[in-house]
């Protein structure tokens, strides 16, 4: 009977370890099914808020589509005061305030703030998006595609929406305004990607230069210019005089000289309007002159 006892005990603790492994198998398949749970109704929450916004952009395109009628029916009837719309924003920055240029600007004003009053609509959408990709982080990762697929598409209209009012304001020569807007654009990208940007980069550039600060004007005319490839930086002669000037205004007229001189003899001279280009930028190299000593 004693040597029985041993073994009933051997086996009482086997049973037990078995009946234990068991339940920890048990439960650890409780907790892989509540965590495969929890993910699937996170899962739908989020497709849920996603389909939300995405309705929410389908009935602001809408909006949209009725507001850009608007705004071109504006434009036209500016456009309309003037004989060329596109010497309005140099007229205005010279000073001119005659009727036609005002009432201009009054149609062009209003068409940035109607967009302006539009795209406020976005700024909920904008943190509900931004909510979204806090709490989904550590989401798998189509849940995270989901989520950065809907961000994309509110961040792009958002953007799309600030260059219009950027554009108006700067057709109006409301310098002040287009470059905050074309700000918030550039503080959209990423630091290492702007200079990539360079209609962008160029508009904030010539904001500055308008508003007399040539500092920041030089340095992003100067990176634009410097990124092009060495053989190509004449090519685009209005933008290299562009870049003399603002040499010029920021204190470097030697700098600005030499330029302008580079860019006096990629201009063509075979036609009429090449030889008044040349004469226009031999014109500048002489008054430059006056300031360098050669």
């Amino acid at each position: 009977m004693r040597n029985d006892r041993p073994t009933s005990s051997v086996r009482r603790l086997v049973l037990l370890a078995a009946a234990a492994a068991v339940l920890i198998g048990s439960a650890a398949g409780a907790r892989a099914y509540t965590r495969e749970g929890d993910t699937e109704s996170e899962s739908e929450e989020i497709s849920k808020k996603i389909q939300v916004i995405d309705e929410r952009l389908s009935a602001l395109q809408q909006q949209e589509f009725a507001l850009m009628g608007k705004i071109m029916e504006m434009q036209q009837k500016a456009n309309s005061l003037v004989d060329d719309p596109s010497k309005v924003p140099g007229r205005l920055a010279k000073g001119d305030r005659s009727g036609d240029l005002m009432k201009f600007k009054a149609f062009i004003v209003a068409s940035a703030q109607q967009v302006q009053r539009f795209d406020a609509q976005f700024l909920p959408l904008i943190k509900q998006v931004q909510q979204l990709q806090q709490k989904t982080q550590d989401a798998p990762e189509p849940i995270k595609v989901q989520v950065e697929g809907v961000a994309s598409r509110v961040m792009g209209k958002h953007r799309t929406n600030l260059e219009k009012i950027a554009n108006l304001y700067e057709q109006a020569g409301e310098w002040r305004p287009a470059l905050a807007h074309y700000l918030q654009v550039y503080a959209m990208i990423p630091e290492s990607e702007r200079l990539k940007e360079n209609e962008l980069t160029e508009s904030i550039a010539d904001m500055y230069h308008r508003l007399g600060d040539y500092k920041h004007s030089l340095a992003l005319y100067k990176a634009l210019f410097e990124a092009k490839p060495e053989k190509q930086r004449y090519s685009d002669t209005k933008f290299a005089e562009k870049v003399a000037d603002a040499f010029l205004q920021g204190g470097d007229p030697k700098t600005a000289l030499e330029m302008y001189r580079q860019v006096h003899d990629k201009i063509s001279d075979k036609d009429e309007k090449g030889k008044r280009e040349r004469a226009r930028i031999l014109k500048k190299i002489e008054q430059v002159k006056e300031n360098v000593r050669e």
